[in-house]
């Protein structure tokens, strides 16, 4: 019988917890993206698919600061600083 070790960390371990993290946003704002690539190219290709991994870096920031922005914990620390203001 094969026991699993949680001991030692699988490959990408830590990129898909970080992308899990944020896959409410990024299931949100995905199809905006493509759409945007599509609208900016005007045409659907290889240049497409290639344009779309290489500007995903920026549309994972994005997702994160947006996420992070209007997250409940940040919205209610800001409710209660209205409280006190």
């Amino acid at each position: 019988m094969y026991i699993i070790s949680y001991d030692s960390e699988l490959p990408l371990q830590n990129f898909f917890s970080k992308m899990g993290e944020h896959s409410y946003s990024l299931y949100l704002f995905n199809s905006f993206y493509v759409y945007l690539i599509l609208i900016g190219l005007g045409i659907y290709n290889y240049i497409h698919v290639i344009m779309t991994v290489l500007l995903f870096p920026l549309f994972y920031y994005f997702c994160v600061i947006a996420e992070k922005g209007f997250s409940r914990k940040n919205l209610i620390k800001e409710v209660k600083a209205w409280g006190h203001a």
